[in-house]
C-alpha cells in the first residue's frame, strides 16, 4: 500500500515538475524573442534607411508603429503556439496529466509577452536597441516583482519608501496578474471572471504602450 502511495505521489510530482519547467521555458524563450524583436524593429528600419521609403508612401508614422507592434505580436503568438504544442506533446509522451489550466496559463504568457513587446516598441521609438533592451529587461523584472516591492515597502518606517513602492506599483503593470503557472501545475480551478479581468488589464497596457510609441515617434525628428 505504501509503495502504491509513493508511486502516485511521484507520478503527480513528475507531472507538476514537467509542466512547471515547460511553462518556465516558454516564458523565458518568449521573453528573449519579444525583447530582441521589439527593440530592433524601428531602429533597424532607420539604420537601413528603409523607413524613409515606407513613410514616403501613404503610410503614416502611427500606422508604421502599430504595424511593427502587430508584427512582433504575431511572431510571438506563433512562437508560443509552437512551444506550447511541443510541451503538450512531450507531456502526452510521458503520460503526464494535461488539463485546461495549462492552456489558460499559456494564454497568460502570451499576453505578458505582448505587453513586454509593446513596451519594447515604445522604447525603440526614442532610444538605441541596447538601451531599449536594458529598459525591457528591467521592465520585465519589475513587472513581475512590483507586487512584492509594494508589500515590503509598505512595511518600511520611511514614508518616502512607502510612497515609492506604491508609486512603482501604480505606474508599472503587475505582470503577475497574468501568471497562472501555479494553477496549471497544481491543477487548481481558475476563476473565469478574474481571468477575463486580467486579460482586459493586459490588453489595456498593450494599447497604452503602443499609443505612447505612436505619440513619441510622430514627434521624432528623423533628419
Amino acid at each position: 500500500m505504501s509503495s502504491f502511495l509513493v508511486g502516485e505521489v511521484t507520478i503527480h510530482s513528475a507531472d507538476r515538475i514537467l509542466q512547471d519547467i515547460g511553462l518556465g521555458a516558454v516564458h523565458v524563450f518568449g521573453a528573449i524573442i519579444a525583447i530582441f524583436l521589439s527593440v530592433t524593429m524601428v531602429n533597424r528600419e532607420i539604420e537601413r534607411r528603409t523607413l524613409y521609403t515606407v513613410i514616403a508612401k501613404p503610410v503614416s508614422r502611427a500606422q508604421f508603429v502599430v504595424g511593427k507592434a502587430f508584427g512582433v505580436w504575431l511572431t510571438l503568438l506563433v512562437a508560443v503556439l509552437i512551444m506550447g504544442a511541443a510541451l503538450v506533446l512531450e507531456m502526452a509522451f510521458y503520460g503526464a496529466r494535461v488539463e485546461s489550466q495549462l492552456f489558460w496559463a499559456l494564454l497568460g504568457v502570451v499576453v505578458q509577452l505582448f505587453i513586454v513587446a509593446a513596451f519594447g516598441v515604445f522604447t525603440s521609438t526614442f532610444t538605441s536597441p541596447a538601451l531599449s533592451a536594458f529598459f525591457c529587461l528591467s521592465f520585465l523584472v519589475l513587472g513581475n516583482t512590483s507586487h512584492d516591492v509594494r508589500f515590503f515597502a509598505s512595511k518600511s518606517a520611511s514614508s518616502f519608501v512607502r510612497a515609492a513602492g506604491e508609486w512603482l506599483y501604480v505606474v508599472l503593470p503587475d505582470l503577475r496578474r497574468l501568471n497562472y503557472s501555479v494553477e496549471a501545475t497544481h491543477f487548481l480551478p481558475i476563476n473565469t471572471g478574474m481571468l477575463g479581468y486580467s486579460l482586459a488589464y493586459g490588453a489595456l497596457w498593450m494599447l497604452c504602450f503602443v499609443a505612447m510609441g505612436v505619440v513619441v515617434f510622430s514627434r521624432r525628428d528623423l533628419k
